[in-house]
């Protein structure tokens, strides 16, 4: 699991490198005034567009909507550290909400082990 923090600083447009999957991407953020809330673009790392425009809401894969070859295998998402399930408003990316990158490998990890607490073992009888 990789954490991004990126600084807002007042900026409308934040733009950090993001290592994903071993390839260099861009995460570029923009404020939309309008509706009070943060989008997303993700660029390759010569600088071509694969995404645009991703509304950043809390603990939803942001990827998921999506199927470019280019994309990580993995899942992003906007992670509130605090506070309720609400879209990232202007003050709180970089603050309170933070970006996650989950890889296929730690997915996988987690379901098998996930599976195996929930699953029930089975009864081995002793005849006796």
């Amino acid at each position: 699991m990789k954490t991004f923090t990126f600084d807002p600083d007042g900026d409308e447009v934040i733009r950090g490198p993001a290592t994903m999957d071993g390839n260099q991407y861009f995460m570029v953020f923009k404020y939309d005034k309008r509706n009070d809330r943060w989008r997303l673009d993700l660029l390759d790392v010569d600088s071509e567009l694969i995404i645009a425009g991703v509304k950043l809401v809390t603990d939803l894969d942001l990827l998921i909507p999506f199927s470019d070859p280019r994309l990580p295998t993995g899942e992003l998402f906007a992670t509130r550290i605090e506070g309720e399930l609400l879209p990232v408003t202007r003050d709180e990316l970089g603050s309170i909400v933070v970006i996650t990158y989950i890889t296929r490998l730690e997915l996988d990890i987690m379901e098998f082990f996930s599976v195996a607490l929930t699953e029930t073992p089975p009864i081995i009888g002793i005849a006796v």
